[in-house]
């Protein structure tokens, strides 16, 4: 299956943070690197199922709120759960903060969706676009693709 890489238009009429509580701590974020390091690596996680979405949030953010609302609602409509993992990581938190600079992905929110441990769509700074996220759920549960 050949990589989708999709950065969805900021200017497309979503929600966009309109305090500063969607703002990442720069402080937080130069303690958890200098804690941890930024040079860590690991190796690449495949999940049984194949299909990952990770969610990348703050708990007082209200777009972070509205991107899991929307995969939560993706999941139940489609009754994907056994064949998805959803992931979340909290960029309040040390180690949020550290996936997340090892994903690249400290904007929020930042929705990733993943087969088999390739990025195939990406969301940032808005949530996901509901009706792509259910296209490529729908399309990676079909049996022709496993």
């Amino acid at each position: 299956m050949d990589s989708i890489y999709h950065k969805s238009n900021k200017k497309s009429g979503g929600m966009v943070c309109s305090d500063d509580s969607c703002r990442i701590d720069q402080e937080k974020l130069a303690a958890a690197q200098a804690r941890f390091g930024t040079r860590m690596t690991r190796g690449v996680e495949t999940i049984p199922g194949g299909m990952v979405v990770t969610i990348f949030s703050k708990i007082d953010c209200p777009v972070c709120d509205e991107a899991r609302k929307i995969i939560q609602s993706c999941v139940d409509e489609l009754e994907a759960g056994s064949d998805l993992t959803i992931r979340h990581f909290d960029l309040d938190t040390a180690e949020g903060l550290v996936e997340g600079s090892l994903r690249n992905a400290l904007e929020v929110p930042t929705t990733i969706l993943e087969w088999q441990g390739e990025e195939l769509i990406r969301w940032e700074q808005e949530p996901p676009s509901r009706d792509i996220l259910i296209a490529k759920i729908s399309a990676l549960s079909s049996p022709v693709q496993r």
